[in-house]
Parts: C-alpha cells; structure tokens; sequence
C-alpha cells in the first residue's frame, strides 16, 4: 500500500508517518506532494542560475542593500530569519518596499506596502524595468 504525505507536514510529522508506513503497515512506498512542486522549482533555478536550490547571494548582503523590492512574499511569517537583516538595512537608511495584495507583518514593517490588485504585479514590473535607466538607476 502506497503512502502519499503532505507537503505541509513538520519534518517529525513526515518521520511519523514514514515509521507508521514502514513498521505497522509493512509498506514501503512512501512519498510527498513537494517533491512535485519542487522538482520544478529546481529544475526553473538550474536553467535560470545554474542552482537547484538556496539564494543567489549571501542572507547578509541584505543589510547592505539601499532599496529592496518583496513581491508576493511575507518574510516576516514565512522567513523569520531574513527579518533581522531587513531590520538592519532599515537602520542604516534602506528603503524596503513590499508589493503584495494581502496585509501582512512584512508589509505593516516595510517602508512602502502597495497593495496591488491580484494580477497586475507584473504590469507594474514592466513600468519599473522601463523607467529605471531613464531615471539612471542600476
């Protein structure tokens, strides 16, 4: 009998379950829904970047950063973690702009919260892409 878990499952959660499938069912097929969604994610990032997993570039160069731009994410709740270095660009004078439609702690933090309607992100992507050489940012 086949064992298919949740992505959403803590890491004890997923070891309970792979010891139930293995010691009272006797089975051993045993898989998850995230290595489907995954599997594409690392599949995007070796095209793009030649990683299959992890940042582009050191948490810490956060700190350092002048003007940062969060779309569609809530590191607050979801990243915790990189919150200490968004605190600090902060300090030091960085702007963070989070560009998401839902309400959250990252957006209540930052500097700049647009709260888009869903769907046009990417509109308003193209117009920064276009006018940042005009306005001669990098």
């Amino acid at each position: 009998m086949p064992i298919y878990g949740s992505g959403s499952l803590s890491n004890e959660e997923a070891y309970l379950l792979g010891k139930f499938a293995r010691t009272v069912l006797k089975t051993k097929p045993i898989d998850y829904n995230g290595r489907y969604c995954m599997a594409a994610a690392a599949t995007a990032m070796n095209q793009a970047f030649g990683l299959d997993r992890g940042s582009l570039f050191p948490a810490e160069d956060i700190a350092h950063t002048d003007f940062l731009i969060l779309v569609g994410s809530n590191v607050a709740e979801c990243q915790p973690t990189l919150l200490q270095y968004l605190q600090s660009m902060r300090i030091r004078g960085g702007i963070l702009a989070v560009l998401d439609p839902r309400e959250s702690k990252t957006g209540t933090f930052a500097d700049l919260h647009v709260q888009l309607v869903p769907g046009s992100d990417l509109a308003l992507i193209k117009g920064l892409i276009c006018h940042w050489p005009v306005a001669g940012m990098t």
